[in-house]
């Protein structure tokens, strides 16, 4: 990934041109230098918007430059893959809309072919994430082709240039970074007290690991959109920015959120309906220093939920910041 970016860079500065002395005075501001490069070099900077675009989508794993991800999630230990997918593809969702909206500005981003591609993509990663998703039986791949689908919400949010939606793309963010956190850190303690990792498997881990699970399906029902939890207010910040910019976007948000449903619901129906409800189970919860990260992630899906004027708070004045 770092190789790819930096490439990315190579090929930007080779591209990029300083102006000469008499037409361009000294570059004091990025905004400056924005007015001045954007009309006298259009089609570098379009080339070199692409360049990095591409370089980042690999870092946020978004279709079709994610396949890393499935391989990597399923072989890496479950505290990387929480840091991975709650900060490190975060971090190239956000290096992503600092680039569209203040290296280059919406204005030029809009102008260019981009603007039509980068939602499409971001479109149809949310489906067929969702898609690949249910088509699995290792939770960790099941988890990994969620991120696809969830990175494509966050980037859609971000590239339909209205102000609600990139409120909903930056919340989400928050989001995900929390949920998948979550469900990671509960996994991960389900491999390490049990071994198993098919999710045909995990019938009665609701009696062997209530407190593990609670926290595994309260992330869930937050990623798929159910209110009191997280996921509900971004979403609806989503389908708020897409009436906005693309309707058609709406359908998408809702079919993935069904699409969701019945991945997870899948898992949450094993590990409580699994066995038998006379079948004794004796339980043996996962280690108290292991439980409780995951238990507080768990309640900061629920917060997250209930009081969403604290991290509007801080998103809305971010967002006018950024020009919407």
């Amino acid at each position: 990934i770092l190789s790819n970016q930096l490439l990315c860079f190579f090929f930007f500065s080779l591209m990029i041109r300083r102006p000469p002395r008499s037409t361009l005075f000294p570059y004091t501001t990025l905004f400056r230098s924005q007015q001045v490069a954007i009309p006298m070099y259009p089609r570098v900077l379009a080339a070199g918007l692409g360049f990095l675009f591409i370089g980042f989508s690999v870092k946020t794993a978004l279709f079709p430059l994610h396949i890393w991800v499935p391989d990597a999630y399923t072989h890496a230990p479950a505290p990387v893959n929480a840091l991975c997918s709650g900060i490190t593809l975060e971090v190239g969702a956000y290096v992503l809309i600092r680039l569209f909206y203040t290296i280059f500005g919406i204005s030029f981003v809009s102008s260019t072919a981009l603007n039509e591609i980068i939602p499409l993509l971001a479109a149809i990663a949310i489906i067929f994430g969702s898609l690949f998703a249910i088509a699995q039986n290792d939770i960790y791949r099941m988890l990994a082709y969620s991120t696809v689908s969830q990175m494509g919400y966050i980037v859609l949010g971000a590239t339909l240039f209205t102000r609600w939606g990139l409120v909903g793309g930056i919340y989400h963010l928050i989001n995900h970074a929390v949920m998948k956190a979550t469900m990671f850190l509960a996994v991960g303690a389900v491999v390490y007290k049990t071994g198993i990792r098919d999710i045909p498997d995990m019938g009665g881990l609701g009696k062997k690991m209530p407190f593990t699970m609670a926290a595994f399906s309260i992330a869930a029902l937050g990623m798929v959109g159910l209110p009191p939890f997280a996921g509900f207010n971004s979403k609806f910040f989503l389908i708020l920015g897409s009436l906005e910019s693309k309707w058609a976007f709406v359908f998408v948000i809702l079919a993935s959120s069904l699409l969701n449903a019945i991945y997870f619901m899948r898992v949450i129906n094993h590990i409580y309906f699994g066995v038998p409800p006379d079948v004794e189970i004796k339980r043996d919860e996962a280690p108290f220093i292991m439980l409780i990260p995951t238990l507080l992630l768990g309640l900061l899906v629920i917060l997250l939920g209930i009081f969403p004027s604290v991290p509007l708070a801080i998103i809305r004045p971010a967002v006018g910041l950024l020009g919407l």
